[in-house]
């Protein structure tokens, strides 16, 4: 990952408590990181689907790619009840497998403009 910006200091996800973060993969790609409370990484609820990114450009788009797969269950629904995403728009099918593309609220968006992001 490139860098991160906290995004929660806590938050729970089926009895996990830990902080989530903002980041980026190494192509620039965004990502959800979920850690424990001293920042051991626990699974990213995110996926990298490089085919979704080129047809919505993040940083053109508030889309992110939220993974459905089996270690992910219920993900998207902590997201949307902490405020992190608005319900999902659509489904991807990739090779890494499945996910629903959801938009970022605007909280998170202005969190991160305050760390440099660009919004369109």
């Amino acid at each position: 990952m490139v860098y991160e910006v906290l995004l929660l200091d806590k938050f729970d996800w089926n009895g996990f408590k830990g902080k989530l973060y903002f980041s980026r993969y190494n192509d620039m790609n965004p990502a959800l990181i979920f850690k424990t409370e001293d920042g051991i990484p626990i699974l990213n609820f995110t996926v990298n689907a490089y085919d979704f990114y080129r047809e919505y450009p993040f940083g053109d788009n508030r889309l992110i790619a939220v993974s459905r797969g089996m270690e992910a269950q219920g993900v998207v629904e902590a997201l949307q009840e902490a405020g992190i995403v608005s319900e999902p728009a659509f489904s991807i099918y990739s090779e890494l497998g499945e996910a629903v593309a959801c938009e970022l609220t605007d909280q998170v968006v202005d969190l991160l403009k305050a760390f440099g992001e660009y919004y369109v």
